[in-house]
C-alpha cells in the first residue's frame, strides 16, 4: 500500500533517494500515417542511462524558486520507504511553461523508485498532482519531457495527457533530443 503524502523544501533529500536514472533504449519517431501524425517507437542502436539530477538536481531548487508555492509530494510505503516523488511548479514566472500565468501548473518532476515502477506509484502521484492543480484555481497541467524518454510518453498518455508542443533544437547540452510538452486540462 502506497500512501502520498504532502511534503516541504525542507524535505527534498528525500528526492534523492528515488533515482531520476532511466535506460534510453528507444526513442520516438514522428511518421505521417493515413490517421494523420503519430509517434513511433523506435530501437536505438546503443542503448544508454541518462540521469536528470546530473542536469537539474532537486538539492538546488530552492536557490532558483520558491519552492513554498510548489506542490511537494512523497510516495510512502507502509513501512516509510520511499516509493515516489513529485514536483509540482505553481506562480512560477521564471519557468517558461507557466507562461507566466497563474492559472498554469507544471509538472517539473515526477519519479518512482525502480522496484515501484508500474505498480500504481506514478499515477497515485499524477493524480496528487492534479489534486494540486484544481486546489490552486488552474486549468492546465504541462509537463516537459523528450523522444527518448519513451516510458514516460507513453506514462503521459495513459495519464490523458495530449501532445500540444514539438520542439527540436531546445537542448544545446542534447542537440539529437527533442523537446516535448504534454498537457492534461483540469
Amino acid at each position: 500500500m502506497i500512501k502520498i503524502k504532502k511534503t516541504g523544501p525542507a524535505q527534498l533529500n528525500d528526492y534523492l533517494k528515488i533515482s531520476a536514472a532511466f535506460e534510453v533504449r528507444d526513442k520516438l519517431i514522428l511518421k505521417q500515417t493515413e490517421r494523420g501524425v503519430e509517434f513511433v517507437s523506435e530501437k536505438i542502436s546503443v542503448p544508454y542511462t541518462k540521469d536528470y539530477d546530473l542536469y537539474e538536481n532537486p538539492s538546488v531548487w530552492y536557490k532558483k524558486w520558491d519552492l513554498e508555492k510548489w506542490g511537494l509530494f512523497i510516495a510512502e510505503t507502509e513501512t516509510g520507504l520511499t516509493a515516489g516523488a513529485a514536483a509540482v511548479a505553481y506562480d512560477t514566472p521564471e519557468l517558461t511553461l507557466t507562461e507566466k500565468r497563474k492559472d498554469i501548473t507544471v509538472l517539473w518532476d515526477i519519479r518512482v523508485n525502480p522496484e515501484y515502477r508500474r505498480k500504481g506509484t506514478g499515477k497515485l502521484l499524477f493524480e496528487k498532482a492534479l489534486e494540486f492543480t484544481k486546489l490552486k484555481n488552474c486549468s492546465l497541467m504541462k509537463i516537459e519531457t523528450q523522444d527518448n524518454n519513451t516510458g514516460a510518453c507513453k506514462f503521459y498518455s495513459a495519464m490523458g495527457c495530449i501532445l500540444s508542443e514539438i520542439n527540436p533544437g531546445v537542448y544545446s547540452e542534447f542537440p539529437g533530443e527533442i523537446q516535448l510538452i504534454w498537457h492534461k486540462r483540469v
